[in-house]
């Protein structure tokens, strides 16, 4: 049979029974990519064995409801269709996966754990306390541990990192917002997110919130070079280049013109 976790929301805003379609986005997509990251991590260090896509099965995660009592939110991991979990390589996927839960619990990162499978614990620390101040973890006949958020911390996931020493610009789509941190996200083009942090008098921006922004501020690198936040960002819209009208005051331009650019535009991006 498949793995059961059950995420109990203690004192969210929400009415009970409900949550927000953000925070359940958020807390879906952060455990959905611990437990794929975990299962991928297990095929690079067990090598030969089940296949990559059996192991991926294994490491699938499904809603199956949301109820009262407090708020409780109902997940499934593994196949839904088969029966053949009882191996060697479930019972470890499980095993590494509730570590690292635990260790958000303990605010304490597992010496075993990739810096990509850290990311995740990260983004999962960030959706919890946009979510609720405190959030019960309950999977299968484990001892469920219960999380205060307020006690735990992104950067206990995530190493080191160096101040750039230049202005840093990245341009996307604005996905998260938490006006209680002033702590923003985006995803750039490529599908990298990107932290804002301490954004300057936040509720003027949280509009912009699923628009097209451009953040400028102080750039925070990882180890490997890459930018991973920014600090105190300047936020703008950004419209696409040619909805500016002042195209269509060019001379030689009319709105037929115009219009066909903006297609060929989309063509290309």
């Amino acid at each position: 049979m498949s793995t059961e976790l059950e995420l109990r929301l203690i004192g969210a805003a929400s009415p009970d029974g409900e949550v927000r379609l953000a925070d359940l986005a958020a807390i879906a997509e952060s455990l959905h990519e611990i437990s794929m990251r975990v299962g991928r991590a297990y095929i690079g260090t067990e090598g030969p064995g089940r296949t990559k896509q059996a192991i991926e099965e294994l490491s699938q995660l499904r809603l199956r409801g949301v109820a009262p009592g407090s708020t409780r939110l109902t997940l499934a991991r593994g196949p839904a269709d088969t029966l053949d979990l009882e191996l060697p390589a479930a019972a470890e996927i499980d095993t590494r996966f509730w570590e690292v839960i635990d260790g958000v619990a303990r605010d304490q990162r597992p010496d075993w754990a990739s810096d990509l499978i850290a990311e995740s614990a990260a983004y999962f620390v960030e959706a919890l306390q946009s979510a609720a101040p405190t959030v019960e973890v309950t999977m299968n006949s484990r001892r469920p541990v219960q999380i205060r958020t307020k006690e735990i911390h992104r950067e206990t996931w995530i190493r080191e990192r160096k101040v750039a020493q230049t202005e840093a610009v990245v341009t996307g789509r604005l996905e998260a917002v938490d006006l209680r941190s002033g702590r923003f996200r985006v995803v750039d083009d490529v599908g990298h997110r990107i932290a804002l942090d301490h954004v300057p008098a936040p509720t003027t921006a949280a509009h912009l919130i699923n628009r097209r922004i451009r953040a400028t501020g102080t750039g925070v690198l990882g180890q490997d070079g890459q930018l991973k936040e920014i600090d105190r960002p300047s936020i703008e819209e950004q419209l696409l280049p040619l909805l500016d009208r002042r195209c269509c005051l060019r001379p030689g331009i009319g709105a037929i013109e115009a219009g066909a650019g903006l297609r060929r535009w989309s063509r290309v991006h």
